[in-house]
C-alpha cells in the first residue's frame, strides 16, 4: 500500500486512503451522502477505514478511536500518535 508520501512501512496496516478531504463538523467533505462527522463525532479523512479523533472507548462503536486494518474490527483503541517526518 502507498502512504501520503508514496511508501508505506510498518505493522498497522494502512487505512488511511489519500485523495479525500478533511471533514469538519461545520464542513461535510466526505464522499458520502451521511454527515460522518457528525455521525462519528470526530473530525476526520471519514473515506478511510479509520477515526482517529474519535472517543477513547473500550468498544467496537465506530465512534471510538480505531484503525480497521490493525485487527480487521472496529476495535476501540486507548491512544494514538500520527508523527510527521520531513523529506
Amino acid at each position: 500500500m502507498k502512504d501520503f508520501n508514496g511508501t508505506y512501512g510498518g505493522t498497522a496496516g494502512h487505512s488511511l486512503v489519500s485523495g479525500y478531504k478533511f471533514s469538519t463538523p461545520d464542513r461535510d467533505n466526505d464522499a458520502y451522502s451521511t454527515h460522518y462527522t457528525v455521525d462519528y463525532e470526530g473530525a476526520w479523512w471519514h473515506f478511510s477505514n479509520s477515526n482517529l479523533n474519535g472517543r477513547y472507548k473500550n468498544t467496537t462503536d465506530k465512534k471510538s478511536i480505531w484503525w480497521y486494518s490493525l485487527k480487521a474490527d472496529y476495535r476501540g483503541m486507548n491512544f494514538t500518535r500520527m508523527m510527521i517526518r520531513e523529506s
